[in-house]
């Protein structure tokens, strides 16, 4: 019986931790040159596509922009919630960036205790280059 009750708690995790990703994903996809380039229609009115891009350092690029906009924005998503009833798996997300020389990726981990007794921390990562990336460039 305990190891289905894990089971399910597993499930929710994953299915949370999946689901913020594809927010995530859907709101990377929202941040395009072309609604940089807009000034009325209420996102990212205040930034356009030179102030996105950064000026290529670690703290001023696409992935910070990006890490910027889903923390703080018109275009937040919020960390993930288990909808897990009884037990607390301290399921968290951090945002950090990717230094790859050239460019940057945002990185995303998830951490969660494990619903199983023999398993402690695990990890989900993904690394995200921003969509609107490949504009700065031209």
């Amino acid at each position: 019986m305990a190891s289905s009750n894990h089971q399910k708690d597993r499930q929710a995790i994953e299915a949370s931790i999946n689901d913020n990703i594809q927010l995530i994903q859907q709101a990377d996809s929202q941040i395009t040159a072309t609604r940089l380039a807009k000034t009325d229609d209420g996102f990212f009115d205040e930034v356009n596509l030179e102030q996105a891009c950064g000026s290529g350092t670690i703290s001023s690029n696409a992935a910070t922009f990006l890490m910027s906009q889903i923390s703080n924005s018109a275009i937040s998503v919020p960390g993930p919630e288990p909808g897990i009833r009884q037990t607390d798996y301290s399921l968290q997300r951090e945002l950090s960036i990717l230094d790859l020389g050239t460019s940057y990726m945002l990185k995303i981990v998830y951490s969660f205790e494990a619903p199983e007794e023999n398993v402690n921390t695990e990890y989900r990562s993904i690394e995200i280059s921003p969509s609107f990336e490949a504009n700065c460039y031209q």
